[in-house]
């Protein structure tokens, strides 16, 4: 199998899944971990997270995101219209810079409870030798 052309188009499973989030009134629980929607994908896909989306609890562990999906996730914060309420971004291609925006856009959501990041955030937002971090607001993040 030629995998430069799969994945060429793992990320438009990302456009197609946006596009269906528009119109969602129904769908709460939402795992994508392990999808390879690469950035652009996660990017695409968050985009679907609009003011009716009813989705409270998503995965997207294992996606190769980085810094297109965090932007995209930062406005969608910023926002604050939405009820999800977790949110995994375990195994992801996010940098320091990533996960340090991250947690300043959810110091202002009020939405968001929990929220799984790769151990590198150990190195910014100082965590419990359990690997939670000391609770902040009305949002927790977690490590696994």
């Amino acid at each position: 199998v030629d995998t430069n052309f799969l994945l060429k188009y793992f990320p438009q499973g990302g456009r197609y899944l946006g596009r269906a989030l528009r119109a969602n009134e129904s769908l709460v629980d939402m795992n994508l971990r392990l999808n390879r929607l690469m950035d652009d994908g996660g990017r695409m896909l968050l985009e679907g997270l609009c003011d009716t989306c009813k989705i409270i609890h998503l995965n997207l562990s294992g996606n190769l995101l980085a810094r297109q999906t965090t932007i995209m996730l930062m406005h969608i914060l910023a926002e604050g219209n939405l009820l999800l309420e977790s949110l995994d971004l375990s195994c992801n291609e996010l940098t320091n810079r990533d996960l340090h925006d991250i947690a300043k856009a959810m110091e202002e959501n009020e939405v968001i409870h929990q929220y799984y990041q790769p151990l590198i955030c150990f190195l910014v937002l100082g965590f419990d030798k359990h690997g939670f971090a000391i609770e902040q607001s009305n949002w927790r993040i977690c490590c696994i």
